[in-house]
């Protein structure tokens, strides 16, 4: 009889002890196996940053105090939000913690590079234009087209161009050599994808708290298929500057897409609303600086929604309870090219690069006194239609 046989034989209640205890080690191993899952969304975002580049530099080494990221409260999603056989979206799983300090790390410096000039100096307007990494034909034609004329009349502004990191050394190291030569690329501690989109605006948010709240008075976002029409832009807000200001193409009663197949799936495990609240086109809106701060914090409180408009525009100034306000010389889509039409339009979306240099050139030749239809105020001033109290002495015209 070996030692085994002899303990069980001497001790009937041993078996049933063994047993108990094989059991509650077995509920531990399950415990920290499902603890490791639910982080690795995280662990995996930034460990795509581990690699060195060829400049001796990770994108972290400028930053020793963001290798750990600061946790405040844990956002995630509860096993009974999630519907059997629900699609999920890419990055954003039910296990990816969507709690925004992770992702931000508002103790931390996360900027990679960052122009000395970058709000050193009072700006009337500041506009971020979020751009992908390999874009770099497009950015040269917006500088050379409608942010060439950024300083008109008096109306003080500056451009920047936003971007998120990048595995490609190549890619890398062409982008530090247009930041040193052009002084506006701005890139942060990020992933840049189409579904990190969130993510990249919340930087936006934390830069401009962190160096533009004294310098800068109004705020721009917008993307590098967007032609911007400056001085129309600037019209609107000599006349309708105001403080608690956040204006654009105005989205209500959208309701969330629930197809695996959409760019905009939103399962219920994201989003369990039927409607999302009215939002702005992340296309291109604009926001008075007191705003910025607002919208920042109230993103530590609101998990993470990746559609970057619906969250910025829609949830957070729900939050904070701002009502974004329509103005119909945003929009979203893509608008012809019509002289007279930019009359009346701030910007225009899905335009690639040889759209936006035919398009500057037609607006800066066009004499839109000739234009039959002139503008009202609900295009240049309060988008409502209201008529102008002044001239518009931009295009000539009471």
């Amino acid at each position: 009889m070996n030692l085994t046989k002899f303990i069980f034989a001497k001790c009937k209640g041993c078996a049933k002890i063994v047993l108990v205890l094989f059991f509650v080690g077995f509920l531990a191993l399950i415990y920290q196996i499902s603890d490791q899952t639910r982080d690795r969304g995280t662990q995996s975002y930034y460990s795509s940053f581990d690699k060195s580049y060829s400049n001796g530099y990770t994108p972290n080494s400028r930053n020793p105090l963001a290798s750990k990221p600061i946790v405040r409260k844990k956002m995630g999603t509860k096993l009974s939000d999630v519907l059997p056989n629900e699609s999920t979206v890419e990055g954003w799983d039910y296990n990816t913690s969507r709690d925004t300090s992770l992702y931000i790390q508002p103790e931390n410096i996360t900027t990679v590079l960052l122009p000395e000039k970058f709000c050193s100096s009072p700006h009337t307007l500041l506009i971020i234009i979020c751009s992908s990494p390999g874009n770099f034909a497009i950015r040269n034609v917006i500088r050379d087209t409608w942010a060439s004329t950024s300083n008109n009349s008096n109306f003080s502004i500056q451009h920047y161009f936003l971007l998120g990191q990048v595995s490609n050394i190549t890619v890398q190291e062409q982008i530090e050599q247009e930041f040193l030569e052009r002084n506006d690329v701005i890139q942060e501690y990020f992933v840049d994808s189409y579904n990190n989109l969130t993510i990249k605006s919340l930087m936006m948010l934390k830069l401009v708290k962190s160096h533009c709240l004294d310098t800068v008075k109004y705020v721009m976002k917008t993307d590098d298929d967007v032609y911007v029409n400056i001085a129309l832009l600037t019209q609107y807000l000599r006349v309708n500057g105001t403080k608690n200001l956040l204006v654009g193409y105005l989205m209500r009663g959208a309701t969330p897409v629930r197809d695996r197949k959409s760019k905009w799936n939103a399962p219920y495990y994201l989003y369990k609303g039927h409607k999302y609240p009215p939002y702005l086109s992340g296309t291109g809106y604009v926001m008075s600086i007191d705003i910025v701060p607002k919208l920042y914090e109230a993103s530590f409180h609101t998990s993470i929604f990746y559609l970057e408009d619906v969250y910025i525009t829609g949830m957070l100034s729900q939050t904070i309870k701002l009502k974004p306000r329509d103005h119909m010389g945003f929009t979203y889509r893509k608008r012809d090219f019509s002289p007279c039409t930019y009359l009346t339009a701030i910007t225009t979306h899905r335009l690639n690069e040889t759209e936006i240099k035919d398009l500057h050139s037609l607006i800066h030749k066009t004499d839109f006194r000739k234009c039959k239809k002139k503008p009202t105020p609900k295009s240049l001033f309060t988008g409502k239609g209201i008529r102008a109290k002044k001239c518009n002495s931009f295009f000539n015209f009471c």
